[in-house]
């Protein structure tokens, strides 16, 4: 007969969950029945904003109640910079572990092992961030001695299947929509008045926390139709601030204009700002589109805002 396998070693069967965004995933064992992986939003906000991807897989449901519950929670957050400040203060009921730095050569951050919770639980916290910088995972797992060979299975699998999922906004007009990355996190779809207190401006902004119009932020706005698409770069020249750059067709097929992008803004190497002035098919109005980027941006945002400004319906007349 084949040596017997201590219960703390013994393979355990898996299945992958992925959460609704089709962001995250992760393996947990068959038997953890109780799982979510709808979306949430952070504890603090309270602005009614845009959820993250979340999974949670647990053996119950009162996961969150005990230690006699095994469970693994996987979130994403918006970008954190400071994982040792993000990973201390957890699990202040066990023998907290030193944190050591984590690598799965994808996550990169943060780990500790907390022991004792309950008197005999094992607790995990990671806290690490993708290549891209565009989220950061938090990790946590709980297993009682009897499934701690399903540490190794979820800590082997956890991953993001996307790096930058977004989330849809449309103006308190219905004309403009626009597609911003989850972690951009403030917004605000308000109608801004004209300089003259009359024609209301549809109006989109979203920026990462924290960021103001000068760092990462985009804003998107309809106002009245002209084709002096070069008075308006003029009026919003940002060669002050940044190293000029060239003036350049766009056309993606709805809307027809010019895009122009500023580099290394603010002393900031890498940073950028760029505007398109375009006009719809029917030339009813003018759309002004500002992106910028404190930092260098992770591949593809640009083209998220570029891929996805759009009008849902023809401007009123």
């Amino acid at each position: 007969m084949p040596p017997s396998v201590p219960p703390s070693v013994a393979p355990v069967a898996g299945v992958e969950l992925v959460d609704d965004w089709g962001m995250l995933t992760v393996t947990v064992p068959t038997t953890w029945s109780f799982t979510d992986t709808t979306p949430w939003v952070e504890e603090h906000d309270t602005s009614g904003g845009p959820t993250s991807p979340r999974i949670i897989a647990a053996t119950a449901a009162d996961h969150a109640a005990n230690w006699a519950t095994s469970s693994v929670v996987f979130s994403a957050y918006r970008h954190i910079t400071d994982l040792n400040g993000a990973i201390v203060g957890g699990a202040v009921q066990c023998a907290p572990g030193a944190i050591v730095d984590y690598d799965d050569g994808y996550f990169v951050g943060l780990r500790q092992d907390f022991t004792g919770c309950g008197g005999t639980s094992h607790t995990v916290n990671i806290a690490a961030n993708p290549p891209d910088g565009s989220f950061t995972a938090w990790l946590t797992i709980v297993v009682t001695p009897e499934h701690e060979g399903a540490i190794d299975m979820i800590l082997d699998s956890f991953n993001s299947l996307v790096a930058q999922p977004t989330y849809t906004l449309t103006d308190a007009t219905g004309l403009l929509t626009l597609d911003v990355p989850t972690s951009w996190q403030e917004w605000d779809v308000e109608t801004s008045p004209a300089a003259n207190g009359s024609t209301p401006y549809p109006t989109i902004w979203a920026s990462i926390p924290g960021d103001g119009p000068s760092d990462s932020s985009v804003w998107y706005q309809a106002f009245t139709a002209t084709t002096d698409f070069q008075a308006l770069l003029t009026a919003n020249d940002q060669a002050p601030r940044c190293t000029d750059g060239a003036v350049t067709d766009y056309d993606d097929g709805y809307f027809v204009g010019v895009m122009r992008t500023w580099t290394d803004c603010d002393g900031t190497a890498g940073s950028t700002v760029t505007q398109v002035y375009a006009n719809p098919p029917d030339r009813a109005f003018t759309a002004a589109l500002a992106i910028a980027f404190g930092a260098p941006p992770p591949d593809g945002t640009l083209e998220t805002f570029l891929d996805t400004f759009f009008v849902v319906q023809p401007a009123s007349t």
